[in-house]
This record gives structure tokens, sequence and C-alpha cells, in this order.
């Protein structure tokens, strides 16, 4: 690869890296309860026993959708092979 290709692909993954840190922040920071309202104790139970849990679970399920997808793709040698194609959502 040359080297203005490989610059703009981790340029390109930073961005989406300093974005993705962004939204977690905001995640965890917006909600039904105002962290700014609630006292130190209240603000950590919330963080911790609601909000973290959460936005885990929401990372650790993008990744495996894409990590799925991926398999998909490769198992099938079909760069648009998806599970509504393959007929395997309408089994479940």
């Amino acid at each position: 690869m040359n080297k203005k290709r490989t610059g703009r692909i981790v340029l390109g993954y930073a961005l989406l890296l300093v974005l993705m840190a962004g939204l977690i922040l905001l995640n965890l920071y917006i909600g039904s309860v105002s962290l700014s309202d609630a006292s130190s104790e209240t603000a950590m139970k919330l963080l911790m026993e609601f909000r973290m849990p959460r936005m885990l679970a929401a990372l650790l399920l993008g990744g495996a959708l894409a990590v799925s997808g991926f398999l998909l793709q490769t198992f099938f040698g079909n760069p648009i092979a998806g599970p509504f194609v393959l007929g395997i959502s309408s089994g479940a």
C-alpha cells in the first residue's frame, strides 16, 4: 500500500475511535435522570448499575453483529451475503 492511502486509513480509524468515545460519554451522561441533579452516591449508582451495563451490552452486540456479518461473507465468498439473502432469518 502506498503511504498516502495508509495515512488516510489510519486517520479514518482515529476519527471513528474519537467519535465512538464521544458517543460513549454522551450515552453515560444523558438519561431520564440528570446526573447533575443527583447526589454523588446516586449518580455513581446510576452509572454503575444502569448506564454502564447498557453501554457495554450495546458495544458487545454491535461487535458481535459485525463479526457475524464478516463470517457470513467470508464463508460464502459473497460480498453481499446476508441473512435475508441466504434465508437464515426466515427460520428464526
